[in-house]
């Protein structure tokens, strides 16, 4: 007996925004972040609500350019204070702002 396969319908997924890459310089070192990442994904969103700082920073950049900023930095915490001012700035201040 043969059955006859009936076409799946596939979900149509949400387009997938843009990115906006915005390059900004710290310690004579180029780093580069997508401008919409900071309101548009939730993940991102919901570390800063749960009050982290360094958290949403790794998402925001990546864990490559995270990792050369903590190879090249040694940050403390006066640094990575003054790194996550430099990105929010460039980003243009935390969500909800």
């Amino acid at each position: 007996m043969t059955v006859a396969k009936l076409p799946v319908e596939k979900e149509e997924k949400a387009p997938t925004p843009e990115k906006e890459m915005i390059t900004f310089t710290f310690n004579d070192k180029e780093y580069s972040v997508d401008k919409n990442k900071i309101s548009e994904d939730l993940d991102v969103l919901e570390a800063f609500e749960d009050g982290k700082i360094i958290t949403p920073m790794k998402m925001l950049l990546g864990l490559k350019q995270w990792n050369a900023f903590k190879e090249a930095e040694k940050p403390n915490a006066e640094i990575l204070g003054k790194f996550a001012e430099a990105l929010f700035d460039v980003l243009g201040g935390e969500p909800g702002e």
